[in-house]
């Protein structure tokens, strides 16, 4: 993988990125007014998400409907990477059409990771945040792009792009330290409190969790540290 750091420097200094998952549309929205140039979208839909990271080598499938009022796409990257994109304020959540917001996550074993590396990255990350779930063994990684006020295709691309090197570097930094995720599903056992300290897991399904955290469940199950997030014709095409 190329090495892409100052490159994401370069384009942070032009967009205004927001906090953490729910943060304000209004930096963003400034950023669109800089970067814009194939017009806004107010509202975007499943097949535009689609259309957006085709280049990015990135296969999307709408998963079933929950009746929650929510439209969630199961997303592969050509290296193998697990994650989710779950557009809210639709106006058809059954078919992902006319959709507002898009809460991007993924989910990757805690097994071996302290809390000092989730503060690490969330000290160097550009616009993704690590969170603990303790009771399921997994870190969810996330961030949340607003069409509210208008949202050009190509701003959405770089803060896909953006999400995608952040996890990208960060499975990395785990490779360098040797780490290992070996993640299989355990019908018994104690749920943990905290984050282990071991370099594999054995990972309890609770009976009953929230949508997201059951596919930040199935993002960490799939995810190993020698998935790739970013693919080099992603890069390329930043570049």
């Amino acid at each position: 993988m190329k090495n892409y750091s100052k490159m994401i420097s370069c384009l942070v200094s032009i967009v205004a990125m927001g906090a953490l998952w729910a943060g304000p549309a209004t930096a963003q929205n400034s950023g669109n007014m800089q970067l814009q140039s194939s017009g806004l979208m107010e509202k975007f839909s499943s097949t535009d998400v689609a259309s957006m990271l085709e280049v990015f080598e990135i296969e999307i499938t709408l998963q079933p409907y929950q009746n929650n009022d929510q439209a969630s796409l199961v997303a592969v990257s050509s290296g193998g990477a697990q994650f989710f994109i779950v557009m809210q304020q639709c106006d058809d959540a059954a078919n992902g059409v006319g959709c507002q917001q898009a809460l991007v996550f993924t989910g990757m074993s805690n097994a071996g990771i302290s809390y000092e590396d989730l503060n690490t990255f969330n000290s160097y990350s550009e616009v993704t945040r690590a969170i603990n779930l303790a009771e399921q063994q997994v870190v969810m990684f996330g961030t949340k792009i607003f069409a509210q006020g208008g949202i050009g295709r190509d701003n959405f691309r770089l803060l896909m792009y953006l999400f995608l090197a952040d996890m990208q570097q960060y499975v990395e930094s785990q490779q360098a330290t040797g780490n290992t995720i070996a993640l299989t599903i355990s019908p018994t056992g104690d749920e943990p409190s905290k984050i282990t300290s071991g370099v594999s897991s054995s990972i309890q399904v609770p009976e009953q969790i929230g949508d997201m955290h059951e596919n930040a469940l199935k993002a960490a199950i799939s995810n190993t540290w020698n998935v790739e997030f970013l693919s080099d014709e992603a890069v390329k095409f930043i570049e």
